[in-house]
């Protein structure tokens, strides 16, 4: 039980950053999202494009990330360097990316499929890409700050249940 106590407090520290600071929080979430960008463009150029002997698999992921590669650092560095004015405009690029990566992502699991590879990677990656998508194209702006706080009123009494659990406040079932 004591080992909720730390992940109850980052918890909660999440939960307060999200409620009082969510612009800052989005830009944290946008740069972080273009940093898992460049690193799976990256392992699909490294690792996933070699797994299945077809060219048109291997032109596909080759095509998908380098899109992941530039606009993760896009995402990375323009609005670093251009401030709040490109942020909805990155996060429309990030969705857009986001959307034709889980398009490849499901060709690629179809095609290590017919290979008999496991398929789960490539489509939970892209499921969660498709939901991340969504959550981009619905909230790019200013209506995304009361989701975020939403999300980080959530994160936070998910917090508090799990500081509570590391302190012992719900006793163990006896087997």
């Amino acid at each position: 039980m004591r080992t909720y106590l730390p992940l109850g407090i980052v918890f909660v520290l999440v939960g307060l950053a999200t409620i009082f600071a969510p612009t800052g929080f989005i830009r944290a979430v946008v740069v972080s999202v273009g940093v898992a960008s460049v690193a799976s463009g990256a392992f699909a150029l490294v690792k996933t494009r070699g797994l299945v002997e077809s060219v048109a698999f291997r032109r596909a992921l080759t095509v998908r990330a380098l899109i992941s590669l530039a606009v993760g650092v896009t995402a990375i560095f323009l609005p670093l360097l251009f401030a709040g004015a490109v942020w909805v405009a990155v996060t429309y690029a990030l969705a857009f990316s986001l959307l034709a990566s889980a398009a490849v992502g499901a060709y690629a699991a179809f095609a290590m499929r017919r290979s008999g590879m496991s398929v789960t990677p490539p489509l939970v990656e892209a499921s969660v890409s498709v939901v991340v998508a969504l959550v981009l194209f619905l909230f790019p702006g200013q209506t995304g700050i009361v989701f975020v706080r939403v999300c980080g009123v959530l994160i936070l009494l998910a917090g508090g249940a799990l500081v509570a659990a590391g302190l012992g406040a719900f006793p163990a079932k006896e087997a």
